[in-house]
């Protein structure tokens, strides 16, 4: 049962109650009232990302490859890497890994850190980024590990690399 609603001078009458399914966005207006459903489905599609990819990677003698996380992939926004830091907290050894190659499109799109820019000792390893490429929504940011070609895929059998990708995104 629907009522009008009278505070502080405004009389707003309620003509309906927003699902999920009928969406907040097509009804913004002052007569509808969305239910917690249609909230949280408002917000995870329309509120701000949280602007970091983060991941954790300890050698194990058969991995080459790690992924930093996912590229959001909301309507209408274009992503862009801002900075990479690459924490090494434990030297990375083993498989004549020599540096760090960091790619978007789970490893195939646009190189974000070059084999040289990141060494595979102990220390922490920041490289700001010029926005010049869009990342690739839906895919992954993945941490490449290189012998001293800066391309040979290394397979590391120690060390600890602890990884973060911070991003900006415009619509």
């Amino acid at each position: 049962s629907f009522g009008s609603l009278t505070d502080s001078g405004e009389s707003i009458t309620v003509t309906k109650f927003v699902d999920e399914a009928d969406g907040i966005g097509s009804n913004d207006n002052d007569t509808s009232i969305p239910t917690s459903a249609a909230v949280v489905d408002y917000v995870a599609n329309n509120a701000g990302d949280g602007l970091l990819l983060r991941a954790s990677f300890t050698a194990n003698s058969s991995d080459s490859t790690f992924n930093i996380g996912t590229v959001p992939n909301v309507s209408g926004r274009t992503y862009y890497a801002s900075r990479v830091i690459l924490n090494v907290s434990t030297a990375v050894s083993g498989g004549s890994v020599a540096g760090m190659l960091v790619k978007d499109n789970a490893g195939a799109g646009n190189t974000l850190v070059a084999g040289d820019e990141a060494d595979v000792a102990i220390g922490t390893y920041v490289i700001d980024i010029d926005y010049a490429n869009a990342l690739t929504k839906n895919q992954a940011v993945q941490v490449q590990f290189v012998q001293s070609d800066n391309s040979t895929a290394a397979t590391p059998t120690g060390g600890v690399v602890n990884a973060q990708v911070e991003y900006k995104y415009t619509a």
